[in-house]
């Protein structure tokens, strides 16, 4: 299965909104930040957890080849099919 490190700066898309992790939080929670309109809001990572494994939740990916700032670039990152 895929590992998921959700750290702060880890951005990712569900349903349509971009989020920003903001601060790992006590507990298994994170303080995102909705980047389309601004709210903070506190998630657990365990309300992650079902999205990610059906797909409806994608990460960001980033390495030399990707832009800072520019377009969220998403991959699959469920878990692996077997």
């Amino acid at each position: 299965m895929t590992r998921i490190l959700l750290a702060q700066g880890v951005r990712y898309r569900r349903d349509g909104q971009v989020y920003l992790v903001r601060e790992v939080l006590p507990g298994g929670r994170l303080r995102v930040r909705n980047q389309s309109f601004g709210a903070e809001l506190i998630v657990s990572r365990d309300d992650l957890y079902a999205p990610w494994l059906s797909g409806e939740l994608r990460f960001e990916v980033g390495g030399p080849k990707t832009a800072p700032g520019g377009p969220l670039i998403l991959m699959w990152t469920g878990p692996e099919s077997g």
